[in-house]
């Protein structure tokens, strides 16, 4: 993939395989870039979640859906 980031590295992503790409990422960071810092958050469909660490995973029924009612996804997961 490249040079190791400096710094902080943002992860934002939808879909039914955005937990799962997330969750691959965190593996390669971990072991290619070990002083990358990822955080971020992936919105994914009910059922396919998957493991990470500094990934916040969403899921939801829709993914196709107005803006607010995605807005009023990620405040409610995050209280």
């Amino acid at each position: 993939m490249g040079q190791q980031p400096k710094g902080r590295c943002l992860v934002v992503g939808a879909g039914k395989a955005s937990a799962s790409i997330a969750s691959a990422l965190e593996a390669y960071a971990m072991t290619n870039w070990p002083k990358a810092r990822l955080e971020g958050v992936v919105l994914t469909r009910y059922g396919h979640n998957s493991p990470t660490n500094h990934i916040k995973i969403v899921e939801g029924l829709v993914i196709q859906c107005p803006i607010r009612l995605v807005w009023m996804g990620l405040r409610k997961s995050w209280h």
